[in-house]
C-alpha cells in the first residue's frame, strides 16, 4: 500500500514507421538531378553571348517571362498543386537576381 506503482512503459503502438522515399527517390538520383541542375544553369546565358543586349532589365525580364511560361506548362502537364517551397524558392532566386 505504501509502495508507488510502476507505471506501464510509454507505448510505441501510437508511433508512426520510419518513413521511406518513394522509389525511384534515392540519394544518386538526387545527385544526378543536382549534376544536371548545375550543367543546365552554368550554360544558360551561352545563347546571350552572340547578341547585343543594351538594357539588361529587358533581359531580365524576357528570362523572367520564359521561367514563368516553362512553370505554367510544366503545371499544365503534371497536374500539380501549388508547392509553398517552391513558391518561395521562385521568390528568392528572382530577388537574388
Amino acid at each position: 500500500p505504501g509502495a508507488l506503482a510502476a507505471s506501464p512503459p510509454p507505448s510505441t503502438a501510437s508511433s508512426p514507421p520510419p518513413s521511406r522515399p518513394p522509389p525511384g527517390h534515392t540519394m544518386p538520383s538526387g545527385y544526378a538531378g543536382a549534376t544536371v541542375a548545375m550543367i543546365m544553369f552554368g550554360t544558360n546565358y551561352i545563347p546571350v553571348r552572340r547578341t547585343e543586349i543594351y538594357d539588361g532589365s529587358h533581359f531580365q525580364w524576357m528570362m523572367a517571362n520564359g521561367t514563368l511560361a516553362v512553370g505554367i506548362a510544366a503545371q499544365l502537364a503534371l497536374g500539380g498543386g501549388v508547392e509553398r517551397l517552391g513558391l518561395l524558392g521562385g521568390c528568392l532566386w528572382a530577388i537574388s537576381n
